[in-house]
């Protein structure tokens, strides 16, 4: 899949790759993808969002997703 308008960033102490699939099979879909990436303690975690047919009035609701990802310390005493 050809990959278009990839950037790379932090968000939150997380790495982030975002990028644009314009098409698939030559069928339009115009895919946006983020990607966050982040270990702590020995514990990796992957999220990726992804949404078809994507315009920027979408990207509000995708930011809140990737912000929402984070390390929480550990319960103590639970």
């Amino acid at each position: 899949m050809k990959k278009e308008q990839i950037k790379l960033t932090d968000r939150g102490g997380f790495a982030a790759v975002e990028y644009v699939v314009p098409e698939v099979a030559g069928r339009n879909v115009d895919q946006f993808n983020l990607n966050l990436y982040g270990a702590r303690q020995g514990v990796w975690i992957d999220v990726h969002v992804s949404k078809t047919g994507f315009t920027e009035t979408d990207r509000p609701t995708l930011e809140m997703l990737a912000a929402g990802a984070k390390f929480d310390p550990p319960n103590k005493g639970k």
